[in-house]
């Protein structure tokens, strides 16, 4: 998730959570070749409207005026966000036959936490001891909890449907940093990120199944 929190600095939220969630397309396009699972004929319509959204959200002008690169950088970090969700994805659907929810979560965190342990060492002590319930917090709930529950869930739905129901965290993202954070939301950014959404529940059939295995 470092290219999606390097996307949080540098841009917004809202446009990050939006960028990270072109998962969905990904999945479907891929999952037919590694998964065998069969791909629907919206599927087309579905990437166009997000690649759309996609667009009007990175707002290609935009871009270009940014002098130090940085917005571009968020935007760029956001895009592979969105693909390193869908490898997760479907790497998590393919490994359920081997490995609970329980365990996939529990090697995601231990791979995680032995990278990242080393760049720890950057913070003071004292800024880590005024966060230390707030980290633990983040540690319990959004990651180990939620990563349990994901993985679980994926091991009786197929890829392209479960991407439909994390499509809460995507609205909700933009809802919590306008309230909380007081970010702006731009048209553009509703806009595309409604062409985004729908386009993910085109592409995931607009309904959750059950695989059938």
């Amino acid at each position: 998730m470092l290219s999606y929190f390097i996307s949080v600095k540098y841009t917004t939220v809202a446009i990050a959570a939006l960028l990270l969630y072109t998962a969905p397309i990904y999945v479907t396009l891929l999952s037919p070749l590694l998964l065998n699972e069969p791909i629907a004929r919206r599927s087309l319509s579905a990437l166009v409207l997000s690649l759309s959204g996609v667009i009007l959200i990175i707002q290609p002008g935009a871009v270009f005026q940014d002098m130090d690169g940085m917005y571009a950088t968020g935007l760029l970090c956001g895009l592979i966000s969105g693909l390193l969700y869908a490898c997760m994805i479907l790497t998590s659907r393919y490994l359920k036959g081997y490995y609970t929810g329980t365990a996939q979560a529990a090697w995601a965190i231990i791979i995680t936490l032995i990278i990242f342990l080393p760049y720890s060492t950057a913070i003071s002590s004292g800024v880590l001891l005024d966060n230390l319930h707030l980290l633990i917090l983040l540690g319990l709930l959004p990651t180990a909890a939620s990563l349990t529950l994901y993985f679980s869930g994926l091991a009786h739905v197929r890829a392209q449907n479960a991407s439909i129901i994390a499509l809460l965290e995507p609205a909700s993202a933009v809802v919590f940093a306008a309230i909380i954070l007081s970010q702006p939301i731009t048209s553009s950014v509703l806009v595309g990120g409604g062409l985004i959404l729908v386009g993910a529940l085109v592409v995931s059939g607009g309904a959750v199944g059950v695989a059938h295995e």
